[in-house]
């Protein structure tokens, strides 16, 4: 048997980056309703993510509002599932809450994205690779990591990673969360 759900998310995709939202939509639907019928609710779930991330980037009507509650359904499943990465990525699009601002306590004078650089650094992302997951350039990623050696006093990544180490465990953020 052939995980036409799969299939039906990429192809939801690659509708959705040609801006062919009809059809995107369509394999979006299509994928939720084989992952249903078979079980897979962790496809289902990403199925449920890429539909209202596209959602979000249509705007039209209330699809904002439609996106939002996909995306945040998506991020309740994921983080039931463990499934952290995908999390993060939920997370990201979510709107912030003043609460959860108020409560953040990031060592070092990070920003909240400096420290989320950071955090993908140690993860052992490439600078390429942490442009792709936080929707930002890469001379965007390399402006925030001079900004973090200088405010850590550190010149290398491998200086930034241990500093985290020795820090991590003071923070109260969403990347230490």
């Amino acid at each position: 048997m052939f995980d036409w759900h799969c299939v039906d998310i990429e192809l939801g995709r690659a509708h959705a980056l040609l801006e062919d939202w009809p059809a995107a939509e369509a394999c979006f639907v299509r994928s939720m309703e084989r992952c249903e019928e078979n079980g897979q609710r962790c496809f289902l779930v990403v199925g449920q993510y890429q539909y209202g991330v596209m959602l979000l980037e249509r705007r039209e009507g209330d699809d904002r509002k439609r996106g939002l509650a996909l995306v945040e359904q998506a991020a309740t499943s994921f983080a039931e599932l463990r499934m952290t990465y995908m999390l993060k990525k939920a997370e990201r699009l979510l709107p912030k809450r003043r609460s959860d601002r108020a409560k953040l306590a990031i060592p070092g004078d990070l920003t909240a994205r400096e420290w989320e650089v950071l955090a993908l650094l140690a993860e052992g992302h490439s600078n390429l690779e942490i442009s792709d997951l936080i929707f930002i350039s890469r001379r965007t990623v390399e402006y925030h990591l001079q900004n973090i050696y200088g405010k850590l006093e550190v010149n290398s990544r491998a200086a930034a990673i241990a500093w985290l180490g020795r820090h991590a465990s003071q923070a109260d953020t969403p990347a230490s969360r």
